[in-house]
């Protein structure tokens, strides 16, 4: 059976410890493509709620870790009107 969000938290919480934290290690390029992932699932009209402004939150901490030309290049993933075809990158 699926937990609740009540229980998930719970457990969580055993886990890792109130305000655990997870350590994550990622080379430059993989923070860069999990932020252009991120940016996609932000978009989509039903992703909204808590697991959306966490992932706002990574978004903007893994952002201004980056240099500024992959900075540039992000932030037009947040304007549909920057879209490109699938299979360009």
């Amino acid at each position: 059976m699926m937990p609740t969000i009540e229980e998930l938290t719970a457990d969580l919480m055993l886990h890792f410890g109130p305000g655990g934290k997870v350590a994550v290690e990622l080379s430059g390029f993989q923070a860069f493509c999990l932020i252009a992932q991120l940016q996609l699932a932000s978009r989509h009209p039903h992703n909204t709620g808590w697991p959306a402004h966490v992932a706002e939150e990574i978004m903007a901490l893994l952002h201004e870790q980056m240099p500024e030309s992959a900075q540039a290049v992000l932030d037009l993933g947040y304007d549909p009107a920057n879209d490109v075809p699938a299979g360009v990158f």
